[in-house]
């Protein structure tokens, strides 16, 4: 997901330096909404990005009944995507309502993890949201992940 995004924003800010400048100075909490088309595998709901306690970067995608729709960053990252010139609308009422369940599903999700994991940078731990992420992709079919401990 990184790569991606840092591509993203190479993109967009080569086109238009001064979209640097404006999106640097942003405050730190920014609400947007945006029009979307519900599809059964991207229904209505909100997107939220949120540092987490241990340092992550998370993104996470809840519906309207305040349910994660996927544990892949990249998906989530793509579903956000929109050109400059997307006209805002309106926020939904329920807005701050899932952007909250949003926060505690991370929470949730990282304090589950534990600190087992190690650094999000270290490979135990790249390795557990690449393969939770991969199973996330192939629910609806039959996944079997095995795994051997070697310490």
């Amino acid at each position: 997901m990184t790569s991606e995004a840092f591509q993203i924003w190479k993109k967009a800010t080569d086109g238009n330096p001064g979209l640097k400048k404006t999106i640097e100075e942003m405050q730190n909490v920014v609400y947007s909404t945006r029009t979307h088309t519900p599809q059964p595998v991207q229904p209505e709901g909100v997107l939220r990005y949120m540092k987490t306690t241990e340092g992550n970067d998370s993104l996470i995608y809840v519906d309207r009944d305040g349910n994660s729709v996927t544990q892949s960053q990249l998906a989530v990252l793509r579903v956000a995507a929109c050109e400059e010139s997307t006209p805002a609308i309106p926020r939904d009422k329920q807005h701050h309502e899932l952007v909250q369940k949003g926060a505690e599903l991370i929470a949730e999700d990282e304090n589950n993890a534990g600190g087992q994991l190690g650094r999000p940078s270290g490979a135990r731990f790249r390795s557990y949201e690449r393969l939770k992420s991969y199973v996330q992709e192939m629910k609806g079919t039959a996944v079997f992940v095995i795994f051997k401990y070697i310490s």
